[in-house]
């Protein structure tokens, strides 16, 4: 468990006036006590009778010839508390801090509609990314209260989307792919949570101009840097440290800006491999060891450049994860899987964007990026040789996507672009082929192994057009159009024509019905198309997202948002038994996802935020080899989920608080039934599972309430966040798993594997 200490902060000022008989030049600075940022168009009056006034410049600069001391100071502007005041400084030039009114009331943050498609799209703000309560910290995990989205477990930031599984989702970060979204397989996201502007999670019927996938699609918007002058920002958690930097190149409030950010997790600073163990409660010598503790790094650098009519940014993105431990209770039953476990993964993604208004109507988007991630894993033992195996890989990808955008009169549009991507994949390995989706207590000693060592070539094109078209003042329609190829090695060649249409009919201002239809494809993961490991001739993987809904705007700040959809899938990848070289995949699943959404929002206004969501849906796939029919293992039928944030009342107004609440259907799990003795051909003894029906059996009930509560302190020029989060106050025991033991002799009474128990987050944020 680890301990943590809060720090409070309190600092006094004192100014002490020194009176001047002469008259003399005065110059006030106003600024924002909060940000620090120039307050412009601030009207300053000198005396008591008004007769002396003027307003401050973009600097938030203004200047008085002739002043004698004392005198009266008031200051008004727009958003600001007012400030009365006598002044007998010292210097002749004096900064005053203003107090903005947002501290104590509500301010409207609107989001631009980038995307001007409303079916399936959910947008959330920064403050209601950042500020929502059970995210532990992290902004992006957010996105598991949200309808349509089961976590992969409790805690985890990957989830599936509308029964699609979370390889087939998609992720851009300013238009830009990167590597990996998640630390250590969703424990924290790889991005910094300050630099999040707000987000569209598409839950499906996303339009053409956006990657292949047949999940959702996560399109995340980074904010500008400020400008005014340089900023810093501090932050320690639970488990990681960071820091930005961010303010003008050159003069302040000109053309370019930039920012840097990074994090580092600290636990491995502060505690040994035996103390991780020990937390762990991994304290018998036959118990899993860690090796090394685990341990997360990124950073984020931007540069923007203002154009004329446009902007022009280059971004960098990076991460990294490592991970060791020594398994040791495979020994019963997987023996080949005995020894050191550890996985070195990375990426770098470096990316340019470029945005351009020609003139009124035409309008261009430029967005090319170089990437790699690099996943080095070793695992278990071979009996002969008696070395680790082994899959050592470094993708590297090479993506244009120009668009070019013409805006008639209202609604009506035309965009249309080219997505051209280039993958070179060197790959080393000795290892077996990996599991497919729904595929529990894979057998890896059991499973032949492949040696393989070649690269991976692939080229993608894919064209795209849509056309947004207003019928009347009421209703408007987006069709679209994508077609997308894929070469590469060992024959590799597939393509695919997917049109996608969307309808909106607004009844009246506050009630609109949607509906969409589209086709998606999605290329198979390119380990699965190795050749001599894999199965180079496989296709493209399809879905159909079928939607329909309604949106109510009940009031500016409160909305209604229902949906009901329908995802059949085929030619999904499923494993082939006892499948040899270039014959262990095949195009031989289909899948059909059904359900409905409700999520009820009130928008993020000051400090009062939240939503309520209710999901319902079932998932399920069918394996055409062998037959079977099992729910998929993203397939929780019920999820409700209430999301709340406000200040307290009285003397404790300053702060907030916050709870979300989650209860969940169970997700299925196959059962075990029994256990055998099998004798391997070298001679060596095992146990065996005797399986029960694939996914046939459902875990408890999911529950959890988190706690939250924060606070802004503004203190002379910088500001203090603080935060602590408890997580699952009423200790309710959610189980992920079950343990059957090293033998499987438990099969009848097995061990609960829980999520985590209750346990406290904290942060704390220094902003200059």
């Amino acid at each position: 468990m680890i301990r943590f200490l809060t720090v409070v902060a309190v600092l006094a000022f004192v100014l002490i006036p020194q009176p001047s008989a002469a008259a003399t030049t005065l110059t006030l600075i106003i600024v924002n006590k909060i940000t620090g940022e120039p307050v412009e168009d601030a009207t300053v009056v000198l005396g008591r009778d008004s007769a002396v006034h003027d307003t401050t410049d973009h600097r938030g600069t203004v200047s008085f010839e002739g002043v004698r001391f004392p005198v009266q100071i008031k200051i008004l502007a727009v958003g600001y508390a007012a400030a009365d005041f006598p002044l007998n400084p010292k210097k002749k030039t004096v900064k005053i801090l203003l107090t903005p009114l947002a501290v104590e009331s509500e301010g409207l943050e609107v989001v631009a509609e980038y995307i001007p498609e409303k079916v399936s799209k959910v947008t959330l703000t920064h403050e209601e990314i950042t500020a929502a309560p059970g995210g532990q910290g992290d902004a992006l995990k957010v996105i598991q209260s949200l309808p349509g989205v089961v976590p992969v477990n409790g805690n985890s930031g990957m989830v599936y989307v509308r029964g699609s599984s979370p390889e087939d989702n998609g992720v851009w970060i300013n238009t830009l792919p990167v590597g990996y979204l998640y630390h250590w397989g969703g424990l924290r996201s790889t991005l910094n949570p300050a630099l999040i502007k707000d987000f569209n999670l598409f839950l499906g019927g996303y339009p053409v101009e956006y990657m292949d996938r047949l999940g959702g699609m996560l399109d995340i918007r980074l904010r500008p840097p400020r400008n005014d002058r340089f900023h810093q920002q501090y932050n320690i958690g639970t488990f990681e440290s960071s820091f930005l930097i961010e303010g003008p190149i050159g003069r302040a409030n000109g053309r370019d800006s930039f920012y840097v950010a990074a994090r580092r997790s600290y636990i491995d600073l502060f505690t040994s491999p035996d103390g991780f163990n020990s937390a762990l409660g991994n304290e018998d010598d036959n118990d899993d060891q860690v090796i090394t503790v685990p341990q997360f790094h990124d950073a984020q650098a931007l540069w923007r450049r203002e154009l004329a009519n446009g902007t022009i940014e280059v971004q960098y993105f990076s991460a990294g994860d490592e991970l060791k431990l020594d398994n040791k209770t495979a020994a019963n039953s997987d023996p080949e899987l005995v020894g050191e476990l550890s996985q070195d993964s990375s990426y770098q993604t470096l990316g340019l964007t470029w945005q351009q208004q020609w003139d009124s109507r035409w309008s261009s988007y430029l967005a090319l990026s170089q990437g790699e991630q690099r996943d080095d894993i070793s695992l278990g033992r071979d009996p002969d040789s008696g070395l680790p195996y082994f899959a050592d890989s470094t993708v590297r990808t090479t993506r244009l996507q120009p668009e070019i955008s013409w805006q008639g009169e209202g609604e009506n549009s035309i965009t249309g672009g080219v997505e051209l991507t280039y993958v070179e994949a060197p790959v080393d390995l000795y290892i077996s082929a990996p599991p497919a989706e729904d595929e529990p207590f894979y057998d890896f000693t059991g499973s032949e192994k492949f040696r393989q060592s070649s690269t991976l070539y692939a080229n993608t094109q894919a064209l795209f057009v849509k056309q947004r078209k207003a019928w009347g003042s009421r209703f408007s329609s987006t069709v679209g159009l994508r077609y997308s190829r894929i070469t590469g090695t060992a024959g590799v060649d597939m393509s695919g024509l997917a049109p996608r249409i969307g309808t909106e009919y607004r009844l009246n201002d506050k009630l609109v019905f949607t509906a969409s239809w589209g086709r998606y494809f999605q290329m198979p993961s390119g380990e699965k198309m190795i050749e001599g490991f894999g199965t180079p001739k496989l296709r493209f993987t399809e879905a159909e997202h079928r939607i329909v809904g309604v949106q109510y705007q009940m009031t500016p700040r409160w909305s209604v948002q229902a949906e009901a959809y329908h995802k059949p899938m085929k030619r999904l990848v499923v494993r082939v038994p006892e499948g040899g070289p270039g014959e262990n995949y095949a195009n031989k699943s289909e899948g059909e996802a059904y359900g409905f959404d409700l999520l009820i929002k009130r928008r993020q206004e000051g400090r009062k935020m939240g939503w309520l969501s209710y999901s319902w849906g079932e998932s399920n796939r069918t394996n055409q080899l062998t037959g079977e029919e099992y729910p998929s293992a993203g397939d929780q039928p019920h999820t409700f989920t209430l999301v709340w944030k406000q200040p307290m009342p009285g003397f404790a107004s300053k702060w907030n608080w916050g709870i979300k609440l989650q209860a969940a259907s169970g997700k299925p799990y196959t059962p075990v039934t029994g256990n055998y003795q099998e004798t391997l051909p070298d001679g060596r003894t095992r146990w065996r599972p005797v399986y029960g029906k694939l996914n046939s059996a459902r875990l408890p009930t999911y529950f959890s309430l988190d706690l939250r509560i924060d606070r802004d302190i503004p203190i002379d020029r910088w500001k203090l966040n603080l935060y602590l989060e408890l997580q699952n106050i009423t200790r309710h025991e959610n189980i992920i798993r079950y343990d059957f033991g090293s033998r499987y002799q438990n099969y009848n009474r097995p061990k609960k594997v829980t999520g985590l128990p209750f346990m406290p987050f904290f942060g704390i944020t220094a902003v200059f």
